[in-house]
């Protein structure tokens, strides 16, 4: 589109970089912006300074129905409900809605891979990078992981490879669109957001977008060993299906483990796809993001052995079962990136040492039975902390391991001092959204590393921890 002296809204500038890239890229094209938040401009000035050469308009502290229906165009942070009374006055009005990722899919002339699911999706969508990579095909790496490709997409071809992470949030705001990737990757599915969607049909139906407008030239990669998955996504969309699982030898198409090797089955012969034993990432369910990716590369056009090198190699991302550092003989782990019960639960089962768990945050709508059972017995002691901590300690019961709560994050590190035992692992895998205290899950994770790295550089002073027996 030629955007010189079109009229558009960018809803929401935020500080992770989305509202940034979109206001950037239409300013740069002669569109006519203003930039309108809820926050006051000093809360924006990071973002606001990226613009300052733009100079587009501001309506900071407020929101103004004709912003909304007078221009030719709203582009909304998809942290923006679908029922806001701005959108839908400008949906009335005729005006176009869309999103900084639906600029990007507009003009991206590059072929798509998208992921989705509500855990692992930000690993298996770096792990096809790296596998894209690795076997020399140029890929673009974006989406829900922060920042905004749209800077780039001038710089895209039509051989590239663009790999996309995809929110429920941002699939919901797409549905309009009817556009669904290449190749579309589905890691769990588990309550999750059930407070902005209402319910869990609604947030299973946000997160089958990614699949529903596939036709026969296209791919699903979908989590044979997730039930949720398989009853959802069984017949959504037109793409053709692969499914992987650690012991799946059904239906045609499938993964499975043989002799040490990730084997992709196929309906022409088995495939080798990587080396267990050679991939750096931890725990089972990193095992099935690696088939995940592995099998997207391929069906991407990656050569095997390549492809198997760069998700062998990959190291695994910050906050995300990160070991940050060892005071004592005590193991502190960083997995600050869990924000649902499922993450912790797949955490907890993942871990050989004794665990100290520090759990809690915001909830959002979710259950916490499943955790309520499971954290007695994986766990070796806990530590229930910030908004959440009462609520799961009443979750809890008569708990038959040590119990600890505290009012924030601070707190539960000292509080686990006091419990744990060398040859522990502390594991702060919280289960729970960070916006009690912090603005992320990253600014969470990053506390937790300055916290640990005052124990080890004062753990020299101190008397070691008892052995427990062990």
């Amino acid at each position: 589109m030629d955007w010189r002296g079109r009229r558009v809204t960018v809803m929401g500038l935020g500080l992770f970089g989305g509202g940034v890239g979109a206001a950037r890229y239409l300013l740069e094209r002669g569109a006519d912006v203003l930039v309108t938040d809820l926050r006051q401009a000093e809360e924006l000035t990071a973002s606001r300074d990226q613009l300052a050469q733009y100079r587009p308009r501001w309506r900071l502290g407020e929101h103004r129905q004709e912003d909304f229906v007078d221009v030719d165009l709203v582009v909304a942070s998809p942290a923006v409900p679908q029922d806001s009374p701005y959108l839908l006055a400008a949906r009335a009005a005729g005006t176009i809605t869309t999103t900084e990722l639906g600029l990007l899919l507009d003009a991206c002339p590059a072929r798509v891979i998208g992921v989705t699911g509500s855990n692992g999706k930000s690993t298996v969508t770096c792990l096809i990078g790296a596998a894209l990579s690795a076997a020399g095909l140029r890929c673009w790496v974006g989406g829900n992981l922060g920042g905004s490709l749209l800077d780039r997409v001038s710089e895209m071809k039509p051989d590239d490879r663009v790999v996309i992470e995809y929110s429920s949030f941002q699939l919901e705001a797409l549905s309009g669109q009817k556009r669904s990737p290449w190749i579309s990757v589905v890691t769990t599915l588990s309550p999750n957001h059930l407070d902005r969607h209402g319910s869990w049909t609604a947030y299973v139906r946000a997160k089958a977008e990614l699949l529903r407008h596939q036709g026969p030239e296209d791919h699903a990669v979908l989590n044979l060993d997730d039930a949720a998955v398989r009853n959802a996504f069984t017949r959504e969309g037109n793409g053709a299906r692969t499914w992987y699982g650690l012991d799946s030898t059904s239906p045609p198409v499938a993964t499975g483990l043989e002799r040490g090797q990730a084997i992709w089955r196929t309906e022409q012969g088995d495939r080798s796809l990587f080396d267990l034993g050679r991939l750096k990432l931890q725990g089972r369910f990193n095992v099935r993001n690696a088939m995940a990716a592995a099998i997207a590369a391929g069906l991407a056009g990656a050569e095997p052995e390549s492809a198997a090198r760069g998700v062998e190699s990959f190291p695994g991302l910050p906050h995300r079962l990160e070991s940050v550092g060892e005071t004592n003989g005590v193991v502190w782990i960083n997995d600050s990136k869990s924000t649902n019960p499922a993450s912790t639960i797949a955490a907890l089962e993942s871990l050989d040492r004794p665990v100290v768990l520090l759990v809690g945050g915001r909830n959002k709508g979710m259950s916490l039975d499943e955790l309520a059972e499971l954290v007695p017995r994986r766990a070796r002691a806990v530590v229930c902390f910030g908004e959440m901590a009462d609520s799961l300690k009443i979750a809890l019961g008569v708990c038959p391991i040590p119990l600890a709560t505290a009012p924030d994050l601070d707190s539960a590190c000292r509080a686990a001092d006091s419990l744990v035992r060398r040859g522990d692992c502390v594991l702060l895998s919280p289960g729970f959204a960070s916006f009690d205290e912090f603005r992320s899950f990253e600014h969470r994770g990053d506390r937790f590393r300055s916290l640990v790295r005052r124990r080890i550089g004062a753990s020299k002073s101190t008397q070691p921890v008892a052995d427990g027996g062990r």
